[in-house]
């Protein structure tokens, strides 16, 4: 990764980005369907081709979990808000041809893999008149650590291989109750903003090539119910640069702007140092 975002939309800069194409959000939608399927299929082949000792191949697992496709950029965000993530995707496809690696895309695969492991390995007892199963409760504590650590280091090399996250800090992914600012309630974007505080930069090869960004600094300085736990991440915020949906619409137009003037420019370094 070499920089970050911390991405704040008004009420109209998302109406905006509702004015995406519906057919272009559909076949996203139905690419990622196509996929969901494809990689159903993979996960239970690498459960069921366990070796002899019954074991299950964590590696393989993982690499058949992920997409093999390069991303140019990682959006975190709540899922509450993965139909505008999407449609921040695609607006970055047709505006600028990057590809962007929606997270949730993924999170429902971490249930998906669980109820695999868990009806193979984890039943206690299962009620044949109502269908109901109940799982053996140290056993499903095993398989859900390991399911979910699974999910997050393949989520920091997906960060790690990305050139740029933005993050989608809106109601629904950082807590505005009464005077609580800078936390969330979920544990994966705790962990997402965590990772691009710890990660190494890494500076793009065509921009240490360019002879006017050698010398700079390309470090981004920047009752029953469950209970709700917080994560502060005003450390991890901090390390993200802040930009608007002005600041995105600016840049869809000096980009569009430019026209053959681009060279070998990229979108993104434009919004880098815009």
């Amino acid at each position: 990764m070499y920089k970050g975002f911390n991405l704040t939309l008004t009420r109209a800069d998302k109406m905006d980005f509702m004015d995406v194409s519906s057919q272009n959000i559909e076949l996203y939608s139905s690419g990622i369907h196509k996929l969901r399927s494809n990689l159903l299929d993979r996960i239970s082949s690498s459960i069921d081709l366990t070796d002899e000792t019954g074991i299950i191949d964590v590696t393989k697992l993982k690499n058949n979990w992920f997409p093999e496709n390069n991303y140019d950029v990682f959006i975190s965000h709540s899922h509450n808000d993965v139909l505008l993530a999407k449609r921040i995707a695609c607006w970055l496809k047709t505006e600028f041809d990057i590809d962007a690696f929606i997270d949730s895309t993924v999170w429902g695969y971490s249930n998906d893999l669980l109820k695999k492991i868990d009806d193979d390995y984890c039943v206690l007892s299962k009620n044949q008149k109502t269908g109901m199963i109940t799982y053996d409760y140290d056993k499903r504590n095993y398989s859900t650590s390991q399911v979910n650590l699974i999910l997050s280091s393949a989520l920091h090399d997906m960060i790690d291989s990305c050139e740029c996250i933005i993050f989608l800090n809106t109601e629904n992914s950082i807590s505005v109750v009464n005077t609580i600012k800078n936390k969330t309630n979920s544990p994966w974007i705790y962990d997402e903003l965590q990772t691009t505080r710890l990660i190494s930069k890494k500076v793009p090869k065509r921009l240490m090539e360019k002879a006017e960004f050698r010398d700079s600094d390309f470090i981004n300085k920047s009752s029953n119910k469950l209970p709700s736990f917080q994560h502060d991440v005003t450390q991890e915020l901090t390390k993200l640069s802040k930009i608007t949906g002005n600041d995105l619409v600016n840049w869809e137009r000096k980009w569009h702007s430019m026209q053959k003037n681009k060279g070998d420019r990229k979108p993104l370094d434009l919004l880098y140092f815009s």
